[in-house]
């Protein structure tokens, strides 16, 4: 069997071996999800209304929210969304970089939102022109080191934009939580990042209406990080409407925020 067979075959079992892996964790999503109803319905009105004191109380203390941030434009739209967000109600907000994603860790140093906020920083799954064989062992690898660091610090918020990075922590918070040792929510933004991404890796010139094509043509589709984890987060929030009116689950994010 030739070199380029031997890929071939590499390439197809890392693929399908992701492929369940990413139907386990679905298939887990919804057991979970109908446990916790389960315990909802058994819990019954009792259950709210001596809560509703407890409830009120806690949402006034901030909780802990992770940021996974990614090279080039997604690092940037990240830490534009983190600006926004009331901080009284978030602390502390710890940031998860690439340990070689330099470009992040210098856009996250410049910023004013690494001010009271932890950094961790996490081996990258595969480095670009890296072997699908050796990718093998990295991404077991990382797996682990991701779960340490999400077992240490259990967000009660995990918000991401679509970086490869995201993915094994996005699982991590997931076990976590069917484990009952977090109870940290999934948030997924589509990244504006995907069009700039697109133009900065073609040969062509961009004009005007090349751009808009290009724009509308991913505005019609999810991200290769999107369609992993469509049906595992809990919120998946998108900027273009022709993927509200294409994928029901995700949420419509306007002008207004």
């Amino acid at each position: 069997m030739s070199n380029g067979d031997n890929y071939l075959w590499m390439e197809s079992g890392i693929y399908l071996s992701t492929i369940a892996i990413i139907m386990l964790f679905v298939r887990i999503r919804v057991v979970y999800d109908s446990i916790q109803k389960s315990r909802n319905n058994c819990c019954g009105a009792r259950s709210d209304k001596n809560a509703k004191g407890e409830i009120t109380a806690s949402r006034k203390r901030p909780v802990s929210m992770a940021v996974v941030l990614g090279s080039g434009g997604h690092t940037s739209e990240m830490l534009s969304i983190i600006d926004k967000i009331d901080h009284s109600k978030y602390d502390p907000i710890i940031y998860i970089v690439a340990r070689t994603d330099s470009t992040s860790e210098r856009r996250l140093n410049k910023s004013h939102t690494k001010k009271s906020s932890l950094v961790y920083y996490i081996p990258r799954s595969r480095e670009v022109g890296q072997s699908y064989f050796t990718s093998i062992f990295t991404t077991l690898w990382s797996f682990v080191y991701v779960f340490i660091i999400t077992f240490r610090i259990k967000p009660s918020v995990l918000v991401c934009n679509g970086p490869g990075t995201c993915i094994p922590v996005v699982l991590n918070v997931l076990i976590l939580r069917v484990l009952g040792l977090c109870d940290g929510k999934v948030i997924f933004v589509e990244s504006i990042a995907r069009v700039q991404r697109y133009e900065s890796s073609s040969h062509v010139d961009f004009d005007c209406v090349n751009t808009l094509r290009v724009s509308y043509i991913l505005s019609k589709s999810l991200s290769m990080s999107g369609h992993i984890l469509y049906y595992i987060v809990d919120r998946f929030i998108v900027y273009w409407k022709e993927l509200k009116e294409k994928y029901p689950r995700v949420e419509l994010m306007t002008g207004n925020g």
